[in-house]
Parts: structure tokens; C-alpha cells; sequence
């Protein structure tokens, strides 16, 4: 052979040949290294067999490395020890029997119907009720909840598959499945979450007052190691007391709906020391602007009085 003839490739497969390390017999996690298997773009590749019995090809590097550690079962008993444990749990007709495999990075698990077959179900089928028998309830009547009331949603029509079609009180429809409906998951067409201050559910404060309100009154209170024995309640009742007005400049006085009109400024409310020398009791404190509060500072009332005349 004429050295003209040889390729760059064959130089690089004489060069890694030279140089490789034989891992044959080494064990890398769960691979024991059978054999060399070839070279492929400069790097070497090994037979390996799993401690699950299957064999692969894989590359040497990675498993020197680490980045190899199985043929794919290690990642799927990770997978499996992860996941909420539906054994034992019965669904419709259908009663979880063992975890199956993964499949299109989804759960799937072993499932005995009612009617004695077994069956394997995805495991989100079987929590979202899409998947309640074998396939034996097809041709029979589902469970009727026409016009019935969940939340804001009125049931319509049934379409199929667990699935219903269903009316919101704002007007909109949506479909979502019985088993959602039934167990409260599902209590709108989505209006509830958009809604803000006491119309959401998740709303959490006193009527116009909204919870972070407080507490940023009291996180700044804290900051400043001063006192702070008041409620959320007894904001309330200053702010009806006051007729919903500044105690001093009888300005209407304004709370935001939520969290996020609070970071906006919106608020004009705000809490002042009557004594500023006392911390945060029920009977030091009012209801002023947050403008009024700022002018007044660390000044008693009389001696802003005065610098205002």
C-alpha cells in the first residue's frame, strides 16, 4: 500500500488504536464493559451489558465520565420513584394494580377493570378521569349531570369520553370532565383567576383591604423595631370610622384590589402615629394620605398645624 493511499481516517483509527485504554471487564454503574466495538468520529465505543440484562453499545468516554450510567433503566426507575404512587387506588371500574413503563415521557400503570380485565392506562387519563373502565362502560350511560351546578359552570351537554360541555356564569363556555367537576377542580371557564381583590377566591384580606397591604405596614414596623400590636380588623374599623376619608385632610382615601395594583402606587391609604414616639397600638393610629403622612414625618399633630397656618 502506497502512502498516498492512506487516509486521514486510517491515521486517526492507527493514532486512537495506539492510545486506547481497554476498558473491557471495568464496571461503569450499572454497565460491565463486554468488549471494543468500534471507532466512530474519534471516539470509542464499547459492548456493555446493564444489570438488567440488556445489552448496548456505548461510548467510552461518557462512561468514564459518568454521563452514562445505564442502558435507560436507571433513568426510568428514577422516573418511577418520583412519581405520586397510584397503587392500590381505584378510578370508575378500574383498580390500580402496579406501575407499568414510561412511555412518551408519561407514566403508564397496570390496571384491573370491574369486568376482570387487565388494561394499561396512563396515570394523568386516570387522575383526570378521562379513563374510568377497560373500555367495557363504552354503549353504556354515563353518569348524567346535565344542568347541574359546579361553581360558576352549568353542565349542557355531554360529549363524549367523560367530557362535558358546561356554561359560565360570565357567559363563556368551556369543557372540562366529570371527575374535575365532581371533585371541584374545575369551578369556572378560567374568569375566577382573572378576577381581582374580594371577587377572586384566592383573594386573601378584609373586605377593601387587601392582606399585603397590612403587611407591609407591619414589615416596616418591624424594620424599624417599633411596635406593632394591630390587625388587619382594626384597619378596618379605623377606615369605616373615618368614613373612608383622610383624618386629617378629609381627602377619600383609597386601597388597591391586590398585590399588584399595591406595587403600582394606587394606594393613597396609609397608616400614621398619631404620637410618633409610640410603636403601632390601636389607639395610636389613624387613617391618613399617604401624601399627608410624608408632610407630617416625625411632627406632632399641633406642631403641623402649625406649620401649615
Amino acid at each position: 500500500m502506497r502512502f498516498k493511499d492512506v487516509s486521514l481516517g486510517m491515521i486517526l483509527r492507527l493514532k486512537i488504536n495506539m492510545k486506547r485504554e481497554d476498558l473491557t471487564g471495568q464496571k461503569f454503574s450499572k454497565y460491565t464493559v463486554l468488549e471494543f466495538d468500534s471507532i466512530r468520529n474519534g471516539r470509542t465505543y464499547w459492548l456493555c451489558l446493564c444489570d438488567c440484562g440488556n445489552k448496548k453499545v456505548a461510548d467510552g468516554g461518557n462512561l468514564k465520565s459518568g454521563h452514562t450510567k445505564s442502558c435507560g433503566c436507571h433513568r426510568i426507575q428514577l422516573g418511577k420513584d418520583k412519581l405520586e404512587n397510584l397503587i392500590g387506588q381505584r378510578f370508575g371500574k378500574i383498580f390500580v394494580k402496579d406501575w407499568c413503563d414510561i412511555k412518551n415521557k408519561k407514566n403508564r400503570w397496570l390496571c384491573i377493570c370491574d369486568c376482570g380485565k387487565e388494561t394499561v392506562v396512563y396515570g394523568h387519563h386516570l387522575k383526570e378521569g378521562v379513563t374510568n373502565s377497560c373500555g367495557c362502560l363504552k354503549g353504556c350511560e354515563p353518569e348524567n349531570l346535565s344542568n347541574m351546578t359546579f361553581g360558576l359552570l352549568e353542565t349542557k351537554e355531554y360529549l363524549g369520553e367523560s367530557k362535558w360541555l358546561c356554561v359560565c356564569e360570565c357567559g363563556n363556555t368551556t369543557i372540562t370532565t366529570a371527575r374535575n367537576l365532581k371533585d371541584e377542580k374545575t369551578r369556572s371557564c378560567g374568569c375566577l383567576t382573572r378576577r381581582t381583590g374580594k371577587d377572586n377566591p384566592k383573594w386573601r384580606g378584609c373586605e377593601d383591604i387587601c392582606q399585603s397591604f397590612i403587611s407591609n405596614v407591619r414589615g416596616n414596623a418591624m424594620s424599624r423595631n417599633l411596635v406593632f400590636n394591630i390587625t388587619i380588623d382594626d384597619i378596618l374599623s379605623k377606615f369605616n370610622a373615618q368614613s373612608k376619608k383622610c383624618a386629617l385632610s378629609g381627602q377619600e382615601l383609597v386601597f388597591a384590589k391586590n398585590k399588584k395594583e399595591q406595587n403600582t402606587g394606587i394606594t393613597t391609604a396609609s397608616v400614621d402615629r398619631i404620637n410618633s414616639s409610640v410603636g403601632y397600638e390601636i389607639n395610636n393610629v389613624w387613617l391618613v394620605h399617604k401624601y399627608i403622612n410624608k408632610i407630617k414625618g416625625s411632627l406632632s399633630v399641633s406642631d403641623l398645624l402649625y406649620w401649615c397656618d
